[in-house]
């Protein structure tokens, strides 16, 4: 927490630093001008743009403190004022580094793009402004390794030696109704998170020099996106995207889709890039091992998971398949017109498959614990009757066991409108008495494609 007052000192300092002296300078220059002396401007490194002060509150010093200092690897004005406006939106103070300009690849241009990626420092910011935040536990790290890495690329050769922290991962803590509850975040493997050299599967400079602390970063956005999940989303920082290769610039779809497609990712085989190599995502599967594929491809193998781990009712598997691909699926959909829209549409897309298999193992529950207490007592026949599709009949005793049924029912059958119409007035029963868990139904029924 001191290290951070600290920094949050030295920025309000480089800031107030810079406007004394862009007003000491302009007193000099007004002086100067009164005299009769020719006056000359230092121009800066990115030229200032037109209105910036008006708009942003930045004046000529200040943009030479952010160009020079704060975004030292911003190549254009257009990315710096993208930072600002992004700052802006979320109420951040640039000056204290909380963003980063990263540059990605765009292979339908040709070239590297600025884009601007939240760092830990935005995530951190978030999580105190919600005044739940409870802090973390120090860093654990696995066991060091020295390995020896090589690359090559054009005339550019590196061998270098790094020693580094097999993994690390990081407690964050989150007070949830005056309980301090902890928040155990993943695993972070270094050699799957390290920043690459030019591209190549060998660390970058920061990477070999400050193994240790660039993982932990890493280790410390995803534990805080596991304890904030709705304030902080599945952003992935600066520090997670160094050095990757995405395509920035896909061809979207004409209208925004029910669900977002492999087609937001594809960018169009147009003869000058038919020889271009797609960039390659790494996607994890459900054993944990790491699979390279195309932008669309990756997509495709996503949503798959996710209907996969539905479909069996396998709730945790469901959640560590959003965990482990959510991110990059959301950040290459951000990619895209309309690309706001298209994630959030994922993201409901996940929370209904979410609540249909929590769902129907409540529902599941609650039928096995009716039917032990409905043998142990007795019970007469009632009207929750599933009739199965050779004709006969099952007492499920309660409207739980009846919604249990009919889920597996669905799943399996080769016949489903004539299952939907078979009981079609106990359903209607069914929503008199409880509408959530019919609803529940017919969402699985026109999941398997069912149509009224």
């Amino acid at each position: 927490m001191a290290k951070r007052n600290e920094k949050n000192e030295q920025a309000d300092a480089d800031r107030k630093a810079a406007q004394q002296a862009n007003r000491d300078r302009m007193k000099q220059l007004d002086a100067a001008a009164a005299s009769g002396q020719i006056v000359t401007v230092e121009r800066g490194r990115i030229p200032y743009p037109k209105g910036i002060e008006e708009k942003f509150g930045i004046d000529p010093a200040s943009w030479r403190a952010l160009t020079d200092s704060v975004f030292p690897s911003a190549k254009t004005p257009e990315a710096v004022v993208l930072a600002l406006a992004y700052c802006k939106a979320r109420r951040l103070d640039p000056f204290k580094r909380v963003i980063h300009i990263v540059p990605v690849w765009d292979s339908k241009k040709g070239h590297e793009v600025e884009t601007v990626w939240p760092g830990i420092g935005e995530l951190r910011t978030t999580a105190h402004r919600t005044g739940q935040y409870a802090g973390n536990d120090a860093a654990v790290f696995g066991p060091d390794k020295t390995q020896e890495f090589t690359a090559t690329k054009g005339s550019d050769s590196r061998k270098i030696t790094v020693t580094y922290p097999t993994w690390c991962q990081i407690t964050v803590y989150r007070m949830i109704e005056g309980q301090r509850v902890a928040f155990h975040g993943p695993r972070i493997q270094y050699e799957a998170s390290y920043g690459m050299w030019k591209g190549l599967p060998c660390p970058n400079d920061k990477w070999a020099r400050s193994a240790h602390y660039m993982l932990e970063k890493v280790a410390e956005a995803a534990a805080l996106r596991r304890a904030f999940p709705e304030e902080i989303g599945n952003d992935i920082t600066a520090e997670e995207m160094e050095d990757r290769v995405i395509d920035a610039s896909p061809t979207p779809a004409s209208t925004v889709p029910n669900e977002p497609k492999r087609e937001d990712f594809s960018a169009d085989a147009g003869a000058e890039d038919a020889d271009e190599p797609e960039p390659q995502i790494p996607f994890i599967t459900s054993d944990g091992e790491e699979v390279l594929y195309a932008p669309g491809d990756f997509y495709d193998a996503f949503l798959l998971g996710l209907r996969q781990a539905a479909d069996a009712g396998d709730l945790p598997a469901l959640k560590a398949a959003w965990e482990n691909n959510s991110g990059v699926a959301l950040t290459m959909l951000r990619a895209v017109d309309d690309g706001a829209k298209a994630a959030d549409t994922l993201h409901k897309t996940y929370t209904a498959l979410e609540a249909k298999v929590t769902a129907a193992r409540q529902a599941g529950d609650a039928a096995e614990q009716q039917a032990d207490q409905g043998a142990a007592a007795g019970a007469s026949p009632s009207k929750w009757v599933f009739t199965e599709e050779d004709g006969a009949k099952a007492d499920c005793g309660t409207a739980a066991s009846f919604v249990a049924r009919m889920l597996a029912g669905i799943k399996v059958t080769s016949k489903l409108p004539g299952l939907m119409r078979v009981h079609e007035p106990i359903l209607a029963e069914l929503y008199r008495v409880d509408p959530d868990s019919h609803q529940v139904i017919r969402a699985a029924a026109t999941d398997r494609g069912w149509v009224e």
